[in-house]
């Protein structure tokens, strides 16, 4: 593929991850609630699936900085979704643990997520769709070991 063609490439990603940010505002016109912010889900997804985790470690698997998580915590733990609590081991560490009402809110998400993922891929064949999870899962892969580190 040519040069050219990669830079067409990379402005298509650009374009895609602008319709998805604009997504929320059109669900809301059309009078559903957007589902919550990104970064907000991933949180509690990944806290979902380990149960409880220390802030230092949430900060290296999400690849953000210490203040920034501070802030996506605070947002989380205003409604009640997260708890944060010295550790038992290690009263200096702070573990961060998913409530039962951050399970509910996980839950409700979900399938609003699942809804947006039908509307953004419903185009697509079950064929196109296969090669697509395929291309990106390898882009995806390369790009998190090559800029892991910085």
């Amino acid at each position: 593929m040519e040069k050219n063609n990669h830079t067409e490439l990379l402005e298509m990603l650009y374009r895609i991850a602008h319709l998805l940010h604009r997504s929320g505002p059109h669900l809301q016109r059309q009078g559903r609630r957007a589902p919550m912010p990104p970064a907000q889900a991933r949180l509690m997804r990944l806290l979902a699936t380990t149960g409880s985790v220390t802030q230092r470690e949430l900060a290296e698997r999400l690849d953000i900085r210490s203040a920034s998580l501070s802030e996506l915590l605070g947002k989380l733990e205003r409604p009640g979704w997260i708890s944060r609590r010295p550790n038992e081991m290690d009263k200096r560490t702070i573990d961060i643990n998913l409530t039962e009402e951050g399970e509910n809110m996980l839950r409700n998400i979900g399938g609003e997520r699942a809804e947006l993922a039908e509307e953004v891929f419903g185009s697509l064949t079950e064929d196109e769709l296969r090669q697509l999870h395929s291309l990106l899962g390898k882009l995806i892969g390369d790009w998190e070991t090559r800029f892991e580190h910085q």
